[in-house]
């Protein structure tokens, strides 16, 4: 038919390609500009030149500025900082107890209703941790844990292989305690920004938890109190408070700092003195101790940014001796009664150690952090090192486990120290036994790269004489945001940790050595720094996440 002949006449004709239409010519506007970059003159004004963590940092320009960023004058901060060596807060003099509070500006002094408030509130803030010192420096010495008890073994809360019957029915009955709060919430705000250290008061009877956050700011919480200001404030660091450790006896407290301080809150002379500092080589500090620390001299292989990762208290010499590790990979021993204070340091590492850990028998030593390991030391090799002045770097570990992932922690069990946990960014908490007994070779580490996706795998083979007894698989990448999860021990019940949780509904998990033991549920954010309280007759932790918040956990009356 014909439409038969028409179809093939158009399949059989060469196809043309459509034209496609060009879309009309829109005239581009201009890109839009401010006054100043035209170069036009504008009155006084103020704008954002740099955010961070929330807050702004303001420049001025126009008619009467000199366009500078960051002038004294013109900066919008709560209250201008005096200059000190390498921007600390403060000198090498103590900071009195109404400087650290006059410190914290108006923001987080308490309200008053007085006509000035700035005054009224310091003055409040001030009274309050006048009382505060001494109320803890009356304390019952009864009542404070003794440097010892901490040491020993003790029957009736030790099980070999795991945790007690009844300390397993006490766990279970962990809950948000909300008795002590000032508004009946569930958490308390004691810092303005992110938590990165915490510390429980080691009375047994008074439940006061401290916590360091990432501008330097020290708060405290008298959850015993029955007053309406239960919470302290005080700045004495200008940089992230990484570390809080009270004296075993409980009338100090040691804090360290990115800003390269170490400070000890004697609490019966109302003052936060600097026990220890990292300088450089500038005359004027040449006789202060720490000399030489930011100019390559303590095994930082000439790297001109050094700061202090950790510290904790020497429990061979309680309340005048602690370690402190570095983000160069070094590990300082400091006595505070020493003339020079630093009694040895030594290089462990080539990258930064996030922990180090003192086992009870008082020889075996742990550090972990960024190279992927934890390694096992002794201690009396260091101090024969140090008097023979032997060359850094010299000591090797006599035992190595390798983590594949960097090692946020590893820590000995406190009362009997045969068990380690490491908390690692391989998503996992890796439980050793007998990690202090062990002489191993180092782990060999061997790293392929697929050609085709250029990926990198790593296997590492471990001695076989390491006992890894559980392997807890737990999400612990908690982002650029959050502080990373660094599971801690019960102080005084052994076989117990606890560690944060990035699950939803928010909560924080309890283990034995063995399993699990409960998630706390009904937490608001993700607690990623975790203290326990020493008493051993009550399980009472805290948990402080990144808005500067603390929750109470402990065992519910029902």
């Amino acid at each position: 038919s014909g439409l038969l002949q028409v179809s093939a006449a158009v399949k059989a004709a060469p196809s043309r390609p459509s034209k496609k239409r060009s879309a009309p010519s829109v005239p581009t506007a201009p890109a839009r500009q401010s006054r100043r970059l035209r170069g036009e003159r504008v009155e006084s004004s103020r704008f954002v030149h740099e955010e961070k963590g929330g807050r702004f940092e303001f420049g001025r320009e126009g008619a009467g500025a000199d366009d500078t960023v960051g002038d004294e004058d013109d900066n919008l901060s709560e209250k201008a900082e005096p200059k000190h060596y390498a921007n600390r807060i403060h000198d090498e003099t103590p900071i009195s107890l109404a400087q650290a509070v006059e410190n914290v500006g108006e923001k987080w002094l308490p309200s008053s209703d007085s006509q000035n408030e700035d005054e009224e509130g310091s003055s409040v803030a001030l009274q309050n941790a006048e009382r505060l010192s001494e109320a803890i420096s009356k304390w019952d010495s009864t009542s404070v844990q003794s440097p010892s008890n901490n040491r020993r073994r003790s029957p009736s809360i030790v099980k070999e292989g795991g945790l007690d019957p009844a300390v397993q029915k006490r766990v279970q009955r962990l809950a948000i305690d909300t008795s002590g709060t000032s508004h009946g919430e569930s958490n308390e705000k004691l810092v303005p920004d992110r938590i990165y250290s915490m510390a429980f008061h080691p009375s047994s009877d008074q439940i006061l938890v401290g916590a360091g956050d990432k501008q330097g700011y020290v708060g405290l919480w008298n959850a015993s109190s029955s007053s309406k200001d239960k919470v302290h404030r005080f700045r004495v660091h200008a940089a992230c408070v990484n570390s809080l450790e009270w004296t075993p006896r409980g009338d100090a407290l040691l804090s360290t700092s990115y800003d390269g301080t170490c400070r000890l809150w004697n609490v019966e002379q109302q003052q936060f003195e600097q026990v220890f500092a990292a300088y450089g080589k500038e005359s004027q500090y040449a006789q202060q101790p720490g000399a030489g620390i930011l100019s390559g001299d303590y095994g930082n292989n000439g790297k001109d940014v050094v700061w202090f990762q950790s510290a904790t208290w020497d429990h061979r010499r309680p309340e005048h001796a602690f370690f402190v590790s570095t983000s160069v990979g070094s590990v300082l021993h400091v006595d505070i009664r020493s003339r020079n204070r630093l009694t040895w340091q030594e290089s462990l590492s080539d990258r930064k150690i996030n922990s180090v850990s003192l086992h009870p028998n008082g020889y075996s030593f742990l550090s972990s952090g960024l190279d992927c390991c934890v390694k096992l030391w002794d201690l009396r090799k260091f101090e024969t090192a140090n008097q023979k002045k032997s060359k850094q770097g010299t000591l090797k570990p006599l035992a190595t486990f390798h983590g594949k992932k960097s090692i946020n922690s590893a820590y000995f069990s406190p009362v009997a120290g045969q068990h380690v946990v490491a908390t690692t960014m391989d998503d996992s908490l890796d439980v050793l036994q007998d990690f202090h007994l062990t002489t191993t070779p180092p782990p060999i580490v061997t790293t392929t790269t697929a050609s085709k996706k250029k990926s990198r795998s790593t296997k590492v083979q471990n001695d076989a004489s390491i006992q890894v007894v559980q392997r807890f698989p737990h999400n612990n990448c908690t982002g650029r945001w959050l502080s990373t999860f660094m599971a801690p021990w019960h102080p005084t019940v052994d076989h117990l940790f606890a560690v944060g949780s990035m699950d939803q509904p928010r909560n924080l998990h309890v283990y034995s050595t063995q399993q699990q033991e409960v998630a706390v549920p009904g937490l608001s954010a993700v607690a990623s720094r975790l203290c326990f309280h020493p008493s051993a007759h009550e399980i009472i932790l805290a948990g402080g996440n990144s808005s500067g918040r603390v929750t109470l956990i402990r065992e519910s009356k029902d």
